[in-house]
């Protein structure tokens, strides 16, 4: 009788603390939740879809949010990636990259197949995040433009910015092993980092720099930043959001923001999972953060994104406001509380069936 009560409080123990669990939004931002899916898309009549060289890249493929997709010029006229080459009056055979969320369609300068997807899949600054961004907390990315003494400016404001944020990560729900890093996209990188730029809507080098916030598994937060909104401090409270608590009010539209074209190994997924002590990956996490971010789902799409205080509060953010956390304990206690009466009407019909079991026995 004894151990069957003690098993069943451990069961309700457990139970309890998973449903107790929560998410800051940088762990959100590592899961597959909206994930942005990019394609290559091969358009050629004589392509074999079955051929030994795309069941490779399909293989080289696997880890990333790249597809390769084949297309029949004259079969997949209908098909939005073919209509989008169309538009732009692109001639086939081709080679192109392709996303639904992305307007335009970007086309490597290569003609060797394996050579085209590595430069898809790999640049510099995307491994450097895809190595880093486990254990870092955020990464602040200057877009430098042909005036050198403003990207100077910028860059130093963003440092700043992410120092600031590094030095208050002690008020936030979660630690993060190392803070937000500042980088650089020089002109000189433009060319190597053609993919991500191409993915966050840069064709060329801008006239005055431009700065976006990535976190999480390359996911960007709002939308891109110029030069007077960096001065205003923008950097800095979007990097404050990424610290908050998943059930902040942020816009679901920030948290589950686009993500770039990035690689992300099984090595990589490992120390994440080390890093934060779950599996982001897991169906039941995934299932648990869904039911989380359901609960103020997000009716008008087509809205722009705007950072509204009355969403979040930084200063109690920061500071770690004991109102703030009163406010937090009573949002707990009232999704809890359903779950620990279920529990216990469970716990309760096991341990009656246990005694009848034992009962029966003597």
């Amino acid at each position: 009788m004894r151990k069957l009560l003690i098993v069943s409080i451990c069961i309700l123990g457990s139970t309890m603390a998973s449903w107790a669990c929560r998410y800051t939004v940088r762990e959100i931002g590592f899961s597959s939740l909206s994930h942005s899916v990019y394609s290559i898309v091969i358009i050629n009549s004589q392509a074999d879809p079955l051929s030994e060289q795309y069941e490779r890249i399909r293989k080289q493929l696997t880890d990333s949010n790249i597809r390769l997709i084949i297309l029949d010029p004259s079969k997949d006229q209908e098909h939005p990636a073919l209509v989008s080459a169309l538009q732009q009056k692109i001639p086939f055979p081709t080679t192109i990259l392709w996303s639904p969320s992305v307007k335009r369609v970007f086309r490597p300068q290569s003609d060797k197949l394996e050579e085209l997807v590595s430069t898809i899949l790999f640049s510099p600054l995307r491994i450097k995040i895809s190595d880093l961004s486990f254990n870092h907390f955020a990464f602040t990315l200057l877009i430098e433009s042909t005036k050198q003494e403003l990207n100077n400016k910028a860059f130093a404001i963003l440092q700043k910015s992410c120092d600031d944020i590094t030095n208050r990560m002690p008020n936030m729900p979660k630690q993060v092993t190392y803070g937000a890093k500042a980088i650089r996209i020089t002109s000189g990188q433009f060319e190597s980092e053609r993919v991500l730029l191409w993915a966050i809507g840069i064709d060329q080098i801008p006239e005055t720099p431009l700065a976006l916030i990535m976190y999480g598994r390359g996911r960007i937060i709002g939308d891109i930043l110029d030069y007077e909104s960096i001065n205003n401090q923008e950097a800095f409270k979007r990097l404050a959001m990424i610290g908050a608590d998943c059930e902040c009010g942020l816009d679901r539209k920030w948290m589950l923001g686009p993500q770039i074209p990035m690689n992300w190994s099984s090595k990589t997924r490992q120390l994440l999972a080390d890093e934060l002590g779950f599996d982001v990956d897991n169906p039941m996490v995934l299932a648990e953060m869904s039911h989380i971010l359901s609960k103020e789902q997000i009716t008008d799409l087509e809205t722009d994104i705007t950072f509204a205080p009355e969403e979040i509060d930084l200063e109690l953010l920061l500071n770690g406001n004991s109102e703030t956390e009163n406010t937090e304990e009573k949002s707990n206690v009232e999704f809890i509380m359903p779950t620990i009466l279920i529990i216990l009407g469970v716990s309760v019909v096991i341990i009656f069936t246990g005694l009848l079991i034992l009962r029966r026995k003597r």
